[in-house]
């Protein structure tokens, strides 16, 4: 997989009306690619929680990582 092959992976989950966002209950955290910098993130009240992206990997491996690493810094969102 490379940047490209990521970026159309992407437009096609979207396409089928696919929403980059986590959910937990009532809470919506939408999650945005900062393709500039080559990395996913989630915005927090406090701070954005980000992960770089790596291109070796596919969308859905890149997105349990960034939850993940969510779930570290706010595991009260498991409650």
């Amino acid at each position: 997989m490379d940047k490209n092959t990521f970026k159309q992976e992407i437009k096609d989950y979207t396409a089928r009306g696919g929403k980059f966002a986590f959910v937990f209950g009532d809470i919506r955290l939408p999650v945005i690619y900062h393709e500039a910098l080559n990395m996913l993130a989630v915005k927090m009240p406090a701070h954005e929680v980000f992960v770089p992206v790596d291109y070796s990997r596919d969308l859905g491996d890149n997105l349990d990582v960034l939850m993940n690493k969510l779930l570290e810094k706010y595991p009260q969102l498991t409650d």
